[in-house]
């Protein structure tokens, strides 16, 4: 029922991404995007987020994944436990990439009882080293891994986002939302 106090609205923005019809917020209140950097009403192209880190999250990401050493990054949980993938799949994966490109898998995540507990079974069902680092990290920590990573296997989380922050390929397991609404952001 917000509605019934609103006093303004933004026009209705159609299928695009959420940060599309985030950014008529902007032009609503006059601060236009650069039309420069739209394609086909899209704000796609020549964004970027050039966030700095912090020395010590990406000294955190080089102990982990020396240079030159293909990474695959496993977060495995998202916010709404419908949208997780199952451990022994996550497992399949962690199997296929070590075996088959030579990868070294991590598994991150946050501090709960069920990003731990997901992590566990992976390692525990993955017949290759899979390295834990369920809640030992912090947000610019986990962004400086996600920038030294190949690629990011998750479903529809927050690491997917941050992941594309960094320049870092997501294989996004979407069952409930619609990705190209609410995916990774090229």
């Amino acid at each position: 029922g917000q509605w019934w106090f609103t006093t303004h609205r933004t026009a209705p923005q159609g299928r695009v991404h959420v940060l599309e019809s985030l950014m008529a917020f902007a032009d609503a209140l006059g601060l236009s995007t650069d039309s420069s950097d739209r394609v086909d009403g899209q704000l796609r192209t020549g964004l970027q987020w050039n966030l700095p880190l912090p020395l010590d999250a990406t000294a955190y990401a080089d102990s982990l994944v020396p240079a030159g050493q293909r990474t695959l990054v496993i977060s495995p949980c998202s916010s709404h436990v419908l949208r997780n993938w199952r451990p022994e799949r996550y497992a399949a994966v962690a199997e296929h990439a070590v075996q088959t490109h030579g990868m070294q898998v991590i598994v991150c995540g946050g501090p709960s009882e069920l990003e731990r507990s997901m992590a566990e079974a992976i390692c525990a069902m993955a017949r290759v080293p899979v390295l834990n680092q369920v809640g030992k990290d912090t947000l610019p920590q986990l962004l400086g891994l996600l920038g030294r990573a190949t690629v990011l296997l998750t479903p529809d989380s927050g690491p997917a986002h941050m992941a594309t922050m960094v320049g870092t390929p997501v294989i996004g397991l979407y069952a409930a939302t619609n990705p190209e609404r609410s995916g990774p952001y090229l």
